[in-house]
């Protein structure tokens, strides 16, 4: 990127002040809707919810995030009565889909400069269809 006239150390610095700066304010709101915030909020316990709901849905997708989400709430509010063994419901779906499905529910598409960088290195190295298909794993 830097090649293309993109400052790259002040884009990444760029995105990691939004980040910060989205996750303070919602932090705030938290804080605020909640009137109280302890560290108890904030075990081991809500962090790997967090982790299956992100891995479920698929890392690089908002959407995929937000099902994965909607989903893993709708099976903690069903096995309510099971509460005791909620950690290893949500162990079990995150081996799962790591082991399945690791991009995912929602995989990332591919961006469209992916798929031009792709074409030309096809172009320039004479690469034949079947070529192609084989290396992406699309051969009959």
């Amino acid at each position: 990127m830097a090649t293309q006239g993109v400052n790259l150390v002040h884009m990444k610095l760029l995105a990691f002040v939004l980040g910060g700066a989205f996750a303070g304010l919602a932090g705030a709101i938290y804080g605020h809707y909640l009137s109280f915030v302890s560290v108890d909020d904030f075990n081991m316990n809500k962090s790997l919810i967090i982790l299956c709901m992100v891995a479920l849905g698929g890392m690089d997708n908002a959407l995929g995030v937000t099902l994965g989400a909607v989903i893993l709430t709708l099976i903690d509010e069903k096995l309510r009565e099971l509460a005791d063994y909620g950690m290893f419901f949500y162990g079990i779906i995150l081996v799962a889909v790591l082991l399945l499905r690791p991009q995912g529910i929602l995989p990332r598409r591919m961006r469209k400069y992916q798929l031009l960088a792709t074409e030309k290195l096809r172009r320039v190295f004479g690469m034949q269809a079947e070529t192609a298909k084989a290396s992406e794993g699309k051969l009959d």
